[in-house]
């Protein structure tokens, strides 16, 4: 969102549009997250990472997050 937007677009705003599904003001809400998006493979690099983090994690009795 840009600065100047931030007085209409609030927080209780944005919770709003997206709780409530107000499709035609998405771009409002998540113009910056679109332009700053990874790429693809980006995305799955981190994905791989943070299951191996929990593999380990979960090797050695550290965490009961359920990797099945």
């Amino acid at each position: 969102m840009a600065p100047d937007d931030s007085a209409f677009y609030g927080y209780e705003h944005i919770v709003k549009v997206l709780e409530n599904g107000f499709e035609a003001q998405y771009h409002r809400v998540l113009g910056q997250v679109h332009e700053n998006r990874l790429p693809v493979e980006e995305c799955d690099l981190v994905a791989d990472t943070l299951v191996m983090a929990s593999a380990l994690l979960d090797h050695k009795g550290k965490t009961n997050v359920d990797l099945s």
